[in-house]
């Protein structure tokens, strides 16, 4: 049985994270267009009050993949603006990743096993399920 890559857990994880998150921006803008509504209204709307837009979303996995890489290979991404504010823009956001991804050679990970990849920390609260009765989400009434 073959090993387990640095290259596999991480780059290939990563890559088929996008194409995930890919699917669920195609399905959120036929869901849009299904319902009648503008579906760059959902690039700016959070799913719940505590949380922040879809558009953060999106550039948090971008940001956090390409810091990723960086800290892995040495490859300076250079820095992305986070103003993505239009499905089509997320959906952008999203391909330019996985194109930053495709450019890396497996072998370019090898003898890395052991590199320690610090995220930046950021503060988290817990969250509280409260009903959604009285709060308009994407102009429903």
């Amino acid at each position: 049985m073959p090993a387990i890559t640095l290259y596999d857990i991480s780059i290939t994880t990563f890559l088929k994270s996008l194409k995930t998150l890919n699917h669920i921006l195609e399905k959120a803008e036929s869901h849009a267009k299904g319902c009648g509504k503008d579906p760059d209204a959902y690039a700016t709307v959070a799913l719940t009050v505590d949380m922040k837009p879809l558009s953060f979303q999106v550039q948090v996995v971008s940001n956090t993949i390409k810091k990723s890489v960086w800290r892995l290979t040495g490859i300076d991404p250079g820095n992305w603006p986070d103003d993505e504010s239009t499905i089509m823009g997320l959906k952008a956001r999203v391909k330019k990743t996985a194109e930053l991804l495709q450019k890396i050679d497996p072998k370019s990970l090898e003898g890395k096993d052991d590199t320690m990849v610090e995220l930046q920390r950021m503060q988290f609260y817990a969250l509280t399920v409260s009903p959604l009765e009285n709060q308009t989400i994407l102009g429903d009434s």
